[in-house]
């Protein structure tokens, strides 16, 4: 589905790490730089979607993603791939990912995979996959995680993502991360209120 240039960019700014962020209109404005009336009509065409969530905190009504929403985690991974088109075209990156959904059909309990800044984290449906994976590739720099990991790291930290690339199943991992995204967006509104810092 072909979105609009405001409808890509403020949803490029739930991608890497923002997920199960809330902005306001205002915050999505400024990241945009796109004018409040524009994005306040694309915003409001988002939540008569069900892209969008608009949810109050205080005197504000901030935006998440619906991340239950099977056409908002078409549009983010869209967004996604536009927002980091030269990330993504580079040689090494398209092999790996290649080689990533290779893997995926050898090895059923891989669900997804994230660049980092030190090499590759893939999600597994159980840590018991962790063996059968590394027989199975000639990739290095790994680390692991499940579900169940995953949801606690994003309850320590305000996202899962933080610092990382999607690089395979990224509709899967918002799958996971939409099972926790209701906490995530409290602890988010906790620290609205206790004075915590916006991105």
């Amino acid at each position: 589905m072909t979105r609009n240039t405001i409808d890509s960019r403020i949803l490029a700014r739930y991608t890497r790490g923002n997920e199960c962020e809330a902005f306001n209109i205002s915050d999505l404005a400024r990241l945009t730089k796109a004018a409040y009336p524009h994005v306040h009509a694309a915003v409001q065409q988002l939540v008569d979607e069900g892209v969008l969530v608009k949810r109050r905190f205080g005197r504000s009504d901030y935006c998440t993603v619906n991340l239950d929403s099977p056409l908002a985690r078409a549009l983010l991974d869209a967004a996604l791939h536009r927002a980091n088109e030269q990330f993504y075209r580079q040689p090494n990156i398209a092999n790996l990912q290649r080689e990533l959904s290779l893997l995926s059909t050898k090895e059923p309990r891989l669900l997804g995979a994230l660049h980092t800044k030190d090499g590759i984290l893939l999600l597994l449906t159980e840590r018991a996959a962790v063996k059968s994976i590394l027989k199975k590739t000639s990739l290095t720099h790994l680390s692991f995680s499940t579900p169940t990991e995953l949801r606690l790291d994003a309850r320590d930290r305000r996202g899962c993502f933080d610092g990382t690339t999607p690089l395979f199943g990224y509709e899967r991992l918002l799958v996971e991360l939409a099972s926790i995204q209701e906490a995530l967006v409290l602890n988010h509104a906790n620290a609205f209120r206790s004075g915590g810092e916006r991105r």
